[in-house]
């Protein structure tokens, strides 16, 4: 949600309150939050028995203009960007030889891809060296494009690989 660390809420149906037991917990999510020597812990019947700490206030606004963004670009314009970048982005990667970590199925997709491959190490030196922003996790480069990002620079990712791929690394 592009949100800024610490921000986030999550939905829980109320059937799962008492079955679940907050490992954390805040002040304010007791029943007597004023009555600071009450070690109890009776936890409110609802979603806040969850919070453990005070709210994020900055981040909370930070979420919020956020998911302005995202809501006046349109969730559904969103989604067809990011499959479109991500169909483009493991085609372009398995045609030069990495194996895309992950489902096929667009209903499985998240926007966050995989792939693993040789030399992943180098591949990602050299793309980080390249101005090309990814990670390497458990020896799989690891990409995430969002909706700000274009099929240029998708083109442009898979072009340095196959540069990687074709110099005396």
């Amino acid at each position: 949600l592009m949100g800024p660390m610490g921000a986030g809420f999550m939905y829980m149906h109320p059937d799962l309150f008492k079955r679940i037991i907050p490992v954390y917990t805040g002040w304010l999510a007791v029943e007597d939050a004023w009555d600071f020597l009450d070690y109890k812990l009776d936890f409110l019947p609802d979603a806040r028995r969850f919070e453990y700490a005070t709210a994020n206030f900055l981040g909370v606004t930070g979420l919020s203009a956020s998911l302005e963004l995202l809501l006046e670009a349109g969730i559904e314009r969103i989604e067809k960007h990011l499959l479109n970048l991500g169909s483009r982005l493991i085609q372009g990667l398995q045609d030069q030889g990495l194996r895309f970590n992950g489902a096929e199925v667009k209903q499985h997709l998240s926007g966050i891809y995989s792939f693993a491959g040789k030399k992943m190490d180098g591949l990602f030196n050299y793309l980080e060296g390249q101005g090309i922003v990814c990670s390497l996790r458990n020896g799989m480069l690891r990409i995430s494009p969002h909706f700000y990002n274009t099929i240029e620079e998708i083109d442009e990712l898979i072009e340095n690989v196959k540069k990687f791929n074709n110099s005396p690394n």
